[in-house]
């Protein structure tokens, strides 16, 4: 479980739906473990997929708490620590998605609830540094509405051990180090000057911030309507001159150039309405007198949908 919710929330992997980090994947659910009663009422036993990989556990829910005397009941955990990392730190396959550092940590979520009127409001956040964390809150009213916002952090490591023969890594502009020129300089020279340069690490970091709005306007006709903005910024491998000497082992390479300062910004709204129009069927009871209802028979979605994707803006 934890390692298809890890890939859901990598957005970078396309999905970009899912809230979470490395650290904490599902978004703060279940880390109160898995309910002893399983996926069924029948029994308790883990299932599996037809190709054999174990379902996900159903989450242990938090006992809510009475707020007053209201009908509100509330939920909620808080977990503080300090993060530390020793090892192979410069991994890129391990660094890839979550770049972390030495640093305090602090998890938390919030829930509350009323059912009376199906009323609640929940809130979940994970903070590991300004470039790896989350903060979601949503609210509505069960069958009604339901209203969210949310703002996230998202690092991308592409390399964590770059050595650049370039000044001005990570700004808009590239000269070559002292001692090499344009098309003039021998493949040892360029060696020679990589070699003594201090280890750097390329990434990109993806920072969106949005809103959104479901509305249940009458039985038939429903209501959507989102804003989002994603800035994208860092410095990622471009591509470079590379060369292969099959006969001689370890004759060859590539050299790839750092991208000059990306920024890349985008933002984009929709807004939608769907109706389901009902059928209408006629059914007769078993007994003496029969009855006409109105029940679901075929269902026929509308969807009206305006989207407005801005051109990304780079420089």
């Amino acid at each position: 479980m934890i390692a298809g919710l890890a890939q859901a929330q990598d957005s970078g992997g396309g999905v970009d739906l899912q809230f979470g980090n490395w650290l904490d994947p599902s978004g703060r659910i279940g880390w109160d473990g898995c309910d002893p009663e399983g996926n069924s009422w029948l029994s308790a036993e883990p299932k599996r997929t037809p190709t054999g990989f174990l379902y996900g556990c159903a989450p242990q829910l938090a006992a809510a708490k009475p707020v007053g005397d209201n009908g509100w009941t509330w939920s909620g955990n808080v977990a503080l620590g300090y993060l530390h990392l020793s090892g192979d730190e410069r991994n890129t396959n391990w660094r890839r998605f979550r770049d972390a550092d030495d640093g305090v940590v602090l998890q938390a979520n919030f829930s509350l609830a009323r059912a009376e009127d199906g009323r609640y409001v929940d809130v979940r956040m994970s903070h590991l540094d300004r470039d790896n964390q989350y903060l979601r809150a949503v609210f509505g009213q069960a069958g009604r509405y339901k209203v969210q916002a949310f703002a996230r952090s998202t690092p991308n490591v592409l390399s964590g051990n770059a050595r650049s023969i370039w000044d001005g890594v990570g700004s808009a502009h590239l000269t070559l180090k002292p001692g090499l020129s344009a098309a003039g300089s021998s493949a040892a020279q360029v060696a020679a000057i990589s070699a003594v340069q201090p280890l750097s690490t390329l990434s990109v970091v993806r920072d969106k911030v949005g809103v959104s709005i479901n509305y249940l306007l009458n039985p038939r006709w429903t209501g959507y309507a989102s804003l989002s903005h994603e800035e994208r910024s860092g410095a990622r491998p471009f591509g470079g001159p590379f060369f292969f000497n099959y006969p001689f082992p370890a004759n060859g390479g590539v050299y790839e150039i750092p991208a000059p300062s990306m920024t890349a910004r985008s933002t984009s709204w929709a807004a939608c309405a769907s109706s389901a129009m009902s059928g209408v069927a006629i059914s007769t009871t078993p007994a003496r007198s029969s009855a006409t209802r109105t029940v679901p028979m075929t269902t026929r979605c509308r969807t009206v949908c305006i989207r407005w994707p801005a051109p990304i803006r780079r420089r």
